[in-house]
């Protein structure tokens, strides 16, 4: 019996490995085939446009056009292998970062300019900047290279999904110090079934031969290993036919943050007086934060301890779960990320009210749709609060559940 166990267990695994092969075996064709149709459209332009100029009967209107077709084919070449090259390179560890002091608004405002000239006959569609009030000298230590080529590709996304409507571009500063970026668009949207492969390398949230949109379906991968690499987060919220808004920030935050609070922290305990939360100490409490991403720990970090609270890491669902079910030490309160690996969120939440009901269990997280919310409930879920995180609102749902 024991004997047939093992076959009939084995024989499911084996089944899973050569589903998860061909799945990626398929992922790859379809990449590669893509790929080539990217790399091949932008030469037969170019080729094709450069036999025309022979012609000696073109006048200067058409001879200028086809130049400029030229041109135009050969940068979206040109960016797509860049794009190719550092994937590759982040891949195999090779990518350097070089960071550097630099005043943030003129590569916003330059991004800006160039995007708006370059669009500037589709009538039907507008670009918008916004910048902080008073940020003129508003500086940051990071590699300005990859924060601009992060931008370039999420407005180059933008760009390719939405027809009309609006593009806004900009920033605004979180605690002072912390620039969050966003392209925000009135375009197509993502489906709710392709929002959790947006960012994978082989994967499209339109794939078919028959897809509308052009695009090699690098561009988010790209951003996403960036911002990991400056140590940052990316993160979206989108709904079909009304548009997406991409969201990331970079470089350590969570150390910048944790200094900030240490340093103001007269000036922290005031807000907290003034939103009516008051004497917090939980000395003898324990938080699990459960955050696969580091800066987002460092910042919830350096809130909570300020209260005195001992604060344990879990850096994905399973580990969470794990945590709560060995009680040991008690946990009090668990502060839940949605998108996690190994374990998701929901999941997670879940299976720790199946351990212990009495866990309150508050969902951090940058999603904020309603039916988002909804689900975090129906799984258990205490209270939901969105990032960017308000360190007084979180202080004031720490002292509603403790």
């Amino acid at each position: 019996m024991q004997d047939l166990i093992t076959i009939t267990e084995t024989k499911k695994e084996l089944e899973k490995a050569k589903k998860e092969a061909e799945e990626s075996e398929k992922l790859k064709s379809a990449f590669l085939s893509n790929i080539s149709h990217e790399i091949r459209t932008p030469i037969n332009a170019m080729v094709g446009f450069s036999n025309l100029l022979s012609d000696n009967n073109l006048n200067k209107n058409q001879r200028d056009g086809f130049i400029n077709h030229i041109s135009d084919n050969g940068k979206k070449l040109l960016k797509l292998i860049n794009n190719l090259i550092d994937v590759s390179k982040m891949e195999t560890n090779q990518l350097a970062i070089q960071k550097e002091n630099f005043v943030l608004n003129p590569i916003i405002t330059d991004l800006y300019k160039v995007f708006e000239t370059s669009h500037r006959l589709n009538k039907s569609l507008e670009l918008r900047l916004v910048l902080p009030k008073n940020s003129e000298e508003f500086s940051i230590n990071s590699d300005k290279n990859k924060i601009v080529q992060i931008l370039e590709n999420l407005i180059d996304n933008a760009i390719k999904f939405t027809t009309k409507g609006i593009i806004e571009i900009g920033y605004f500063i979180e605690d002072e110090t912390n620039p969050i970026f966003y392209i925000k668009d009135t375009g197509v949207g993502i489906s709710s079934e392709n929002q959790h492969v947006i960012f994978d390398l082989f994967r499209q949230g339109e794939s078919s031969s028959t897809r509308k949109f052009e695009g090699s379906g690098i561009g988010l991968t790209l951003c996403k290993k960036m911002v990991q690499l400056l140590e940052g987060e990316i993160w979206f919220d989108s709904k079909i036919e009304i548009g997406s808004n991409f969201y990331f920030k970079v470089h350590n935050l969570g150390q910048s943050n944790l200094k900030l609070l240490r340093e103001s922290s007269d000036k922290f305990e005031c807000r907290i007086e003034g939103s009516g939360v008051k004497s917090i100490d939980y000395t003898n409490r324990n938080i699990l934060i459960a955050e696969d991403v580091k800066s987002n720990f460092n910042y919830l970090n350096a809130i909570i301890e300020l209260t005195d609270a001992n604060v344990i890491w879990a850096r994905n669902g399973r580990d969470a779960i794990e945590i709560c079910q060995a009680n040991d030490p008690q946990i009090d309160l668990v502060l839940m990320d949605m998108r996690m690996p190994e374990i998701g969120g929901l999941d997670a939440i879940k299976q720790i009210k199946a351990i212990n009901n009495k866990i309150p269990v508050i969902v951090q997280t940058a999603f904020t749709f309603n039916n988002e919310k909804e689900e975090c409930f129906r799984a258990g879920a205490n209270e939901f609060i969105t990032k960017p995180i308000d360190p007084h609102k979180l202080m004031e749902v720490l002292q509603k559940f403790l």
